[in-house]
């Protein structure tokens, strides 16, 4: 069995950015559904899917951070990238 390589702190910090990135679309995406529904029950629950959607994508931008802090830290401390 194949075991793939481990990711950098950077790609992990990356990748999470970019999830973060397409959840924070999703949600902007339920918004603007919401302000052009006709029934008031409707736009409930498509802002309500965008605040889940805002939630996932604060999820991982604080595991963006924190990889990020890591790389950095790596970086100018040890000298590593």
């Amino acid at each position: 069995m194949h075991s793939s390589p481990s990711k950098t702190p950077k790609q992990i910090a990356v990748a999470n950015y970019e999830k973060g990135m397409k959840y924070r679309d999703k949600a902007w995406a339920y918004e603007e559904q919401a302000a052009v529904a006709e029934k008031e029950k409707k736009a409930a629950r498509l802002l309500k899917k965008a605040q889940k959607q805002y939630r996932k994508a604060i999820k991982k931008y604080q595991v963006a951070i924190k990889k990020a802090r890591t790389f950095i830290r790596r970086t100018v401390v040890l000298g590593m990238p």
